[in-house]
């Protein structure tokens, strides 16, 4: 599995690279306050790179948020087991 990543990696840069050498003009970005000029493959490549900066800090809110409620649920379990003891060990004192 590990030799198949690295081919797939191997063929996505090779791929990545040789679209970069065919799209090489210079293309103009605009901003609010101002434009720059920049190579294609540089600017779909920013783009790329803050759209994955984006969606992970997307992920790592909810995954913060699925930590705290994991915690929530634990502690909880941990409560109700104790409480289940305790009812079991009455239980047994009674009868014993």
């Amino acid at each position: 599995m590990k030799v198949f990543s690295l081919i797939l990696v191997i063929f996505i840069l090779l791929v990545a690279l040789s679209f970069s050498a065919v799209n090489s003009h210079v293309v103009q970005l605009n901003y609010y306050v101002g434009s720059a000029e920049a190579p294609l493959a540089l600017a779909l490549v920013c783009a790329f790179t803050l759209g994955a900066l984006f969606a992970v800090a997307a992920m790592v809110r909810a995954l913060i948020g699925l930590r705290l409620d994991l915690m929530r649920v634990r502690k909880t379990l941990k409560q109700r087991e104790q409480e289940l003891s305790n009812i079991r060990s009455i239980s047994a004192a009674k009868t014993g």
